[in-house]
């Protein structure tokens, strides 16, 4: 009954996630004025640019979706400059490898469904790729531990990064293990990973896991793994705040971070390993309202060399988070974007940052910022003119969902009615839909014709 429950809860993340990676975008700004985002306490690391001028507006293709010729670069050229988004805590360049996209799915795609089906590792051509593929290219192999196939102990969707024609995972015995593509072959690198986070970082594993002294006191540690299977002990720390969430930077220290709820603050530090010292890198400045959410967070999204994506979640009149982008040698933090509720502001990948100005209805400019935190450049775009160019308004409850091709993706929540609950109040059942594409190239516009349904905004007014 255990495992059965285990692979139930497995199963249902992988579900979210899976939605989540189809595109997000979200729920409607409050029409009430909203208190101002969380202060930060140094001068940005740079003045934004101002919008660039809108290039000449290019009609619409023709058709509910745009035309091939609509796109500036192909998907292999989008990934090189940008990168895959997510919105989550981890960089989902640690599910992409040369062209492919992984994840752990079903045995037989059409046998999903019950807890007690076989999954494995399995790859699709990314982004269009319709087919999945087992990992493990052995054809006489069942891909079932009873099979003894090198991969049936990766039984985790999150437990895996892949590059380098390599796959790194930690198994079902807490071992971490390194899977060699081009033969199958899979070798034990490392035991006893409890607690643990992998993530793929400047063309290395990293893990920070959980370990026991002698005495059983938990410590912290962390190590670094090439795709040549050279293993580095980089040390241990004694406390951790953000257990899951504290990467490693200079292959020296962790990066831990809280949100202390009576002072009203977010903290970022550093703490460096096999050694009790602790350095506040950057904290804000406290909020003035009064903190209403009882488990505010805070964590380090990824590291840009020197440069820390930093994200702090908490609860004034309503749910916000915000992202700062902090050099972790000046202590200067620069706030890139608030999120009111769910509208998604802001996404993230390996290679850059992207958000949008905080808007609170269709009149309202969408202005959109595209930061490369290693080089330090930043494009701002004014997607609204680029949308009536294409004869069309971006809507209120319009939010950042993916790029592709070198495309923006901008996606919106409408609302339709799905009967009534036990109060008499009617009940809504949400669903996402594409509203506008722009090219990030070219300037070119698509609005995607809207569903017939109310916005999810329409609901507050």
């Amino acid at each position: 009954m255990q495992k059965r429950f285990e692979k139930c809860l497995i199963l249902l993340l992988a579900a979210a996630f899976a939605a989540s990676f189809a595109g997000c975008a979200a729920a409607v700004p409050d029409p009430l004025e909203t208190p101002s985002p969380l202060p930060v306490s140094d001068a940005p690391l740079s003045a934004p640019p101002s919008p660039s001028a809108a290039p000449e507006p290019t009609q619409a293709p023709e058709g509910n979706a745009p035309r091939p010729d609509f796109y500036g670069m192909t998907m292999e050229e989008s990934y090189e400059k940008y990168g895959i988004f997510t919105y989550m805590s981890f960089s989902m360049d640690s599910w992409y490898d040369e062209g492919k996209f992984f994840q752990l799915r079903y045995l037989s795609e059409e046998g999903g469904g019950s807890v007690y089906a076989p999954m494995t590792l399995k790859y699709r051509d990314y982004p269009g790729g319709r087919t999945w593929s087992p990992v493990c290219s052995d054809p006489l192999c069942a891909h079932t531990g009873a099979a003894g196939c090198p991969l049936a102990k990766c039984n985790n969707p999150f437990c895996f990064v892949c590059m380098a024609g390599k796959v790194f995972f930690v198994g079902s015995d807490s071992v971490l293990y390194l899977f060699d593509r081009a033969d199958n072959s899979c070798i034990a690198l490392h035991d006893k990973l409890y607690e643990y986070k992998l993530y793929e970082q400047d063309g290395a594993l990293y893990a920070v896991y959980q370990v026991e002294d002698a005495d059983f006191n938990v410590r912290f540690a962390a190590l670094k793994a090439t795709p040549e299977g050279e293993v580095t002990e980089l040390g241990s720390v004694g406390e951790l705040w953000a257990v899951k969430d504290a990467p490693v930077y200079a292959d020296k220290y962790l990066l831990d971070a809280r949100f202390d709820a009576e002072e009203g603050k977010a903290v970022l530090c550093m703490r460096e390993l096999d050694s009790e010292s602790v350095n506040v890198v950057f904290e804000t400045a406290p909020y003035a309202g009064e903190n209403t959410d009882p488990w505010p967070g805070a964590q380090v999204l990824a590291v840009y060399g020197k440069k820390a994506l930093f994200r702090m979640q908490y609860r004034a009149d309503r749910q916000r988070e915000d992202i700062c982008l902090v050099d972790l040698v000046s202590g200067e933090g620069r706030l890139l974007a608030s999120k009111p509720d769910t509208v998604q502001t802001w996404l993230f990948s390996d290679r850059c940052v992207i958000w949008s100005e905080e808007r609170h209805s269709a009149s309202d400019p969408f202005i959109v910022h595209v930061l490369f935190p290693f080089t330090g450049e930043e494009k701002t775009y004014d997607l609204s003119s680029a949308a009536a160019g294409a004869g069309g308004v971006i809507p209120a409850s319009a939010g950042l969902s993916e790029v592709k091709n070198g495309a923006l993706l901008v996606n919106c929540i409408y609302a339709n009615a799905n009967g009534m609950d036990a109060d008499g109040n009617t009940v809504y059942e949400m669903a996402f839909f594409d509203a506008f594409e722009y090219d990030l190239s070219s300037g070119r516009g698509f609005c995607y014709e809207a569903p017939d349904l109310p916005e999810y905004a329409s609901l507050f007014e």
